[in-house]
């Protein structure tokens, strides 16, 4: 169990500060570029491990579609939007719409499973929601909302929210099949892959590439892709999806502590609150018994 809350912060500490990493990438790569190089990066890599441990990749063709529908919906298509998103707005703006992802996945998971919900996990999750209105109200209003292009941007991250309840549960279908290391290296195959026909359309000035872009995306690709994804599949399977979902909270917690240091941003009082409440959210959590099981007889065609 404890190592379970180890990898989920191992995956939400770094995707905190991803949306840090992808604004500044974001000045000289188009979106789905990014995404391709990211993710080309972090498939490189899982790559190089599997042959080295020699890690058995062989799947079922019947499975194939399952790892497809992971792939490019938790890759493609998520990154599609959030890129878009954060290329729209602030970094921390944008980690604060991902805090409804606790309360969509918790509200989709008990549909997908018929299961009745557990009642302090809904309060807890609510309790998060009301931590990350409380900071979103210290730096959102209706006439910055609908400037510019400010309403695309936080459209593109809810539409995010979607992509990723689809990835959560179809990666959930896949736990009791296969190793943990094979699933995410086909999803970062078939993510992979899905982005190059986006790249192709989009007008890329290489000439704008610098030291600082570089290394953005290697951060991007090896510890957001790479350990955040092993992570958190980790985390999924031994502390739930719903549970593991209400620790996304801590994203907008550390994307802000990261925009302080980066951006020089004061963290007011409204931010510090709201901070708290979505930590303590977690923490109501964590002893309570993993809520949902996968079911050893499920059949992955229903």
């Amino acid at each position: 169990m404890k190592k379970g809350y180890i990898a989920i912060m191992l995956a939400v500490i770094p995707w905190g500060l991803s949306f840090l990493n992808t604004k500044i990438a974001l000045q000289a790569l188009e979106p789905m570029t990014l995404t391709f190089l990211r993710f080309l990066l972090a498939l490189s890599l899982v790559g190089i491990v599997g042959i080295v441990t020699k890690k058995d990749l062989r799947i079922k063709k019947e499975d194939i579609k399952y790892f497809l529908l992971a792939g490019g919906v938790g890759i493609t298509v998520y990154f599609y939007f959030e890129n878009n998103g954060v290329k729209y707005i602030e970094p921390a703006a944008a980690s604060m719409i991902l805090a409804a992802l606790p309360i969509a996945t918790i509200f989709a998971e008990s549909i997908f499973d018929k299961r009745q919900l557990n009642k302090k996990l809904i309060f807890s999750g609510i309790v998060s929601l009301v931590g990350v209105l409380i900071i979103i109200s210290s730096d959102i209003s209706i006439e910055g909302l609908m400037a510019g292009d400010g309403l695309i941007g936080y459209l593109m991250m809810f539409a995010a929210i979607g992509a990723w309840i689809i990835y959560s549960l179809s990666t959930k279908i896949l736990f009791d099949k296969y190793p943990q290391f094979t699933i995410v290296f086909y999803q970062f195959v078939f993510g992979t892959i899905l982005a190059i026909p986006f790249v192709l359309f989009e007008n890329n000035n290489f000439e704008l590439v610098t030291s600082t872009t570089v290394l953005n995306v290697v951060l991007l690709g090896v510890f957001s892709s790479g350990v955040g994804f092993f992570a958190y599949n980790y985390a999924m399977k031994h502390l739930g999806v719903s549970k593991s979902s209400l620790f996304i909270n801590f994203i907008p917690v550390v994307t802000i502590i990261a925009s302080y240091f980066y951006y020089g941003s004061l963290i007011g009082m409204k931010q510090i609150i709201g901070g708290i409440l979505i930590i303590v959210s977690v923490l109501m959590n964590k002893e309570e018994k993993i809520i949902e099981e996968v079911n050893d007889r499920r059949s992955i065609v229903e």
